[in-house]
């Protein structure tokens, strides 16, 4: 019985040293996010979806019959736009996990209705990540297996630039949200 009682307490230990901020404890480096790498208040670090995928595809969603013909064929494509490695380094650099001021705040607006789906792939063809992004209300929501933020911390992303983006991709922002993308 004090043998698990002892391996409890160490358990414990190692959980607590590892979410405690200035630890020097070592967890996986790869991960969107990780205790040792706390961001001071206001500070914000670039990060990848999804480093293992292969391949990213857009997708478009909502309602078609809002739209004209060509954001229709858009929705309609189910095996989604494939991006250049050009366009994906683009991606890359639009996402970001921000420290909030302590005056700022995470309240989410209600409308998050996401017409804008990048999927991430793996060799295999499995979808391994996802990056929705809400153009109406300016918002983004990030899928995947090491997707973790720490208390404080919000997604930042660059909505001019993944604009320009979609832009040369013929690809409108303001899909069923006219005058607001």
């Amino acid at each position: 019985m004090i043998a698990v009682w002892t391996a409890l307490l160490i358990a414990i230990g190692v959980v607590l040293a590892l979410a405690i901020p200035g630890s020097n404890a070592s967890l996986d480096e790869g991960r969107l996010a990780s205790p040792e790498i706390l961001l001071k208040p206001g500070e914000r670090r670039t990060v990848a979806v999804s480093s293992d995928a292969v391949e990213i595809r857009l997708f478009v969603e909502g309602l078609p019959f809002r739209e004209t013909p060509h954001v229709q064929a858009l929705m309609n494509d189910t095996d989604g736009i494939p991006l250049s490695a050009a366009q994906r380094d683009i991606l890359d650099r639009s996402l970001a996990r921000y420290r909030l001021l302590p005056s700022e705040s995470d309240a989410t607006p209600a409308c998050y209705d996401p017409h804008h789906i990048f999927r991430y792939f793996n060799a295999k063809g499995e979808q391994i990540g996802k990056l929705e992004v809400c153009y109406c209300c300016r918002q983004v929501r990030v899928y995947a297996p090491d997707e973790n933020r720490a208390e404080g911390e919000i997604w930042a992303f660059d909505f001019e630039g993944v604009a320009a983006l979609l832009k040369a991709m013929d690809v409108p922002t303001d899909i069923n949200c006219s005058g607001r993308g």
